[in-house]
């Protein structure tokens, strides 16, 4: 691994993970954060189909809210970087709508609702107003839309849940992974989906057994 240059580079879905206690190992979000590394391909994920999922479900659920009059960013349009003194924070929304003085962030998830997902778009609540700052006076709140392009499931993620108990807990996380150095704490299911091939504490699970009595 390569230590990268500059200051530990934080991307959000990484820490909304942690911060759902969804993964518990602290030591790939500091590896991923400060280092360049080999990743390890994941035979079992298609990309391809999920990106092409994704992007269906992203679509329907922009179309709907340019029909009720919102205006739409997408994707690549929404990158941001934030500088803070310990570190960078990274992300990208899939969606910012804005109509009159509201601010709208989307998330789309092909998969089941995950408590991360809510953590996810809760960072983005916090980080938009501060890339933005033309946002900084609007009435924002936020959104994880599931489902299917023809059955949307928008969940809201309503801005009172950025509580600033919740604000200093993103800080003190993003400064633990840039500036912490962790073990790694592996366990069969975070290791599985880990992309870091040169972690030689991953769990490799074993072949299952087979049975002769049922």
């Amino acid at each position: 691994m390569i230590p990268k240059d500059g200051k530990p580079y934080v991307w959000v879905s990484w820490l909304s993970k942690l911060l759902a206690q969804d993964d518990q190992c602290h030591y790939a979000a500091m590896i991923k954060s400060r280092y360049r590394y080999e990743k390890r391909p994941d035979p079992t994920f298609d990309v391809a189909a999920w990106s092409e999922q994704h992007t269906q479900l992203l679509a329907a659920r922009a179309n709907a809210l340019m029909h009720d009059g919102w205006t739409i960013s997408l994707e690549n349009e929404n990158a941001f970087r934030l500088i803070g003194t310990t570190a960078i924070l990274g992300g990208k929304p899939d969606a910012i709508a804005r109509k009159d003085d509201r601010v709208r962030i989307v998330d789309a998830k092909t998969g089941a609702q995950r408590r991360a997902h809510f953590w996810q778009v809760l960072l983005y609540l916090y980080a938009v107003p501060r890339k933005w700052p033309e946002y900084a006076h609007a009435l924002i709140d936020g959104e994880v839309c599931y489902g299917t392009p023809d059955a949307l499931v928008p969940v809201a993620v309503p801005a009172y849940e950025l509580t600033s108990e919740r604000v200093k807990q993103f800080g003190a996380l993003i400064q633990l992974v840039a500036t912490h150095e962790f073990a790694p704490t592996p366990s069969a299911v975070e290791c599985r989906y880990c992309d870091i091939a040169e972690c030689a504490a991953r769990i490799v699970e074993p072949a299952p057994a087979l049975a002769t009595d049922f």
